[in-house]
């Protein structure tokens, strides 16, 4: 499969998951806690991949014990922390904006560990792309840098849960389906996810919400099983590294939609943000062609 295609699978998964606000903001009113959401989230997603892997292939469902640790490590230490770690920081700090910024400090850590677990190179281009990255999402975000101590370490907490998905996802697709792999980190997710909030009250809500089937199958599945396929599958082909700086484009979608459907604004600022965002990616993207020549016998590299 040809790289881009790759690249635009994980771009296609950030712009899904751009689309959570609008789901959590819709559920928080109905009484949802965040923790109940991600839970929801997780277990339907659950559900949702065990019936696709019945139907698609049952032997799918198989793995080897002693890899039970890359999925713990994808759905429990990754998906469940980090937005643990994500609506604390947003309580410590006051601030969605301040959250945000710090959970995007997810490809700095990305980018340690691959080089470290994965031999992945840091290249002058990755940190032009992650410098402008950075910049991107503060603006995006708002520009808010006020926080507490305790609020920056739960935002730090954020951005590196938020970078265990790619290095344990990296782990993954050398041995796994793209579907097993995503089945198994929403198992654990769920597990996890148990002991963190009150599943019966959640339940208890959704009886009396009146939230209807549609809703719930579209959370499940355009928010969370297809961003994460794709996502997963992409790690096939491209480092841990770039992947998480393509994800960057989800802040972005996140304000676009917050502009297109919940009628908020946007600032120059923002606007900025944005493009800085786009000119990473495209930087992230840009071919450099290495040349060899002789020259008295030597290769020179130009």
């Amino acid at each position: 499969m040809n790289k881009k295609i790759n690249f635009l699978m994980i771009a296609a998964a950030a712009a899904l998951w751009g689309m959570i606000g609008l789901y959590s903001s819709f559920l928080s009113d109905r009484g949802y806690t965040n923790m109940q959401i991600i839970f929801l989230r997780s277990a339907l997603t659950t559900v949702f991949m065990g019936i696709f892997l019945l139907i698609k292939d049952r032997k799918l469902f198989k793995i080897d014990i002693k890899d039970v640790w890359i999925f713990v490590g994808m759905g429990f230490l990754s998906f469940c922390m980090f937005n643990f770690f994500y609506f604390n920081a947003i309580k410590l700090n006051n601030s969605l904006s301040m959250a945000c910024i710090l959970m995007y400090t997810a490809p700095i850590f990305v980018m340690i560990l691959s080089a470290v677990l994965f031999k992945e190179k840091i290249t002058l281009q990755k940190n032009i792309s992650l410098f402008l990255t950075i910049i991107g999402c503060v603006l995006v975000s708002g520009g808010n840098v006020s926080m507490t101590p305790l609020g920056l370490l739960a935002g730090l907490a954020t951005g590196f849960g938020y970078s265990l998905y790619s290095i344990f996802g990296t782990y993954a697709v050398k041995k796994y389906s793209t579907y097993t792999s995503t089945f198994y980190a929403f198992l654990f997710s769920t597990i996890g996810s148990l002991f963190m909030c009150n599943p019966i009250d959640a339940v208890r809500i959704t009886a009396e919400s009146g939230v209807n089937t549609a809703l719930f199958l579209s959370f499940a599945v355009i928010n969370t099983a297809l961003p994460y396929m794709l996502y997963t599958k992409g790690l096939e082909k491209i480092e841990a590294s770039k992947a998480i700086i393509i994800c960057c484009v989800e802040p972005v979608v996140a304000t676009v939609l917050g502009v297109l459907v919940l009628k908020q604004s946007v600032g120059f600022i923002s606007a900025l943000g944005m493009l800085f965002v786009f000119a990473a990616i495209a930087i992230l993207n840009i071919k450099f062609e290495h040349k060899t020549v002789q020259k008295r016998g030597y290769e020179l590299s130009e």
